[in-house]
């Protein structure tokens, strides 16, 4: 079976500083992967490469089959990749106030920032995911509104939208407290076991790794650390040189977590 990701000898350099250097990543079908590493260490940059924001100034990057950058639009290209970005949350609160949250739901199914086309097709498949999440906020009220947590929850079902194959979460759980954190877990597990959906996930806390993880990425200074199974990743020593202070690795109740020795 084809990767579902598959990343060659990438490169990429931005002011002359070089942000990623040499990064190979194979991520197989059945897999559930996170990323972690120190702040700097090209997380975003390669969640950006990933989902054809930017390119790499060398090396191939595929996605699902369909090569970065190669014969092809981006929007086709992201057509089958769902991505989940809570810095949109200010940017349509100061961008598009009056944008309601069905409208954002909708905008997922052409990666718009802005309800731009007749969405009118598309309501009722909005609408259905709003509902099949139980979700309690009024489908015609303002984003802004909403709080935070709500915005979070309006902004993980738009990448759900297009139904993808693969949702890419870049910091899903940033300035959330810990039930809105565990129900925005809740939405993409829920889908994972329901469509068979694959996830990549970056992260900065290993507490936040989800239960159905099956592999990690570490990145340090723009360069693979390791890459492998869960278990073998999430070694206390390992950890303690990728963030090169003294850390206790534990897990309990299927959750990892950790402490400054």
């Amino acid at each position: 079976m084809k990767p579902i990701i598959s990343l060659q000898n990438i490169v990429y350099e931005k002011e002359n500083a070089r942000i990623l250097d040499n990064v190979s990543f194979v991520f197989k079908p059945g897999e559930q992967w996170c990323i972690l590493g120190p702040n700097g260490a090209g997380k975003s940059t390669l969640i950006s490469i990933l989902c054809a924001y930017s390119w790499p100034l060398s090396g191939q990057a595929t996605v699902l089959d369909r090569k970065v950058g190669q014969g092809i639009s981006a929007w086709r290209y992201r057509e089958r990749i769902g991505l989940f970005q809570p810095a949109l949350q200010k940017e349509l609160c100061v961008y598009h106030p009056a944008i309601t949250a069905l409208e954002v739901v909708l905008t997922g199914s052409d990666d718009s920032l802005a309800s731009y086309h007749d969405y009118t097709p598309r309501q009722a498949q909005a609408r259905r995911l709003m509902e099949n999440f139980h979700s309690s906020i009024p489908p015609h009220r303002p984003f802004g509104r909403l709080s935070a947590g709500e915005q979070r929850k309006i902004l993980l079902l738009r990448a759900l939208m297009k139904e993808p194959e693969i949702l890419i979460l870049d910091e899903p759980y940033e300035s959330l407290d810990i039930p809105n954190r565990y129900e925005i877990e809740q939405i993409w597990q829920r889908t994972i076991e329901t469509r068979q959906l694959h996830t990549l996930c970056v992260l900065h806390r290993i507490e936040e790794i989800h239960p159905l993880t099956t592999h990690v990425l570490l990145l340090k200074k723009g360069q693979v650390f390791f890459q492998g199974l869960l278990e073998e990743a999430l070694q206390s020593e390992r950890i303690s040189e990728l963030y090169d202070m003294k850390l206790s690795i534990h897990n309990k109740h299927g959750r990892y977590f950790c402490a400054i020795v």
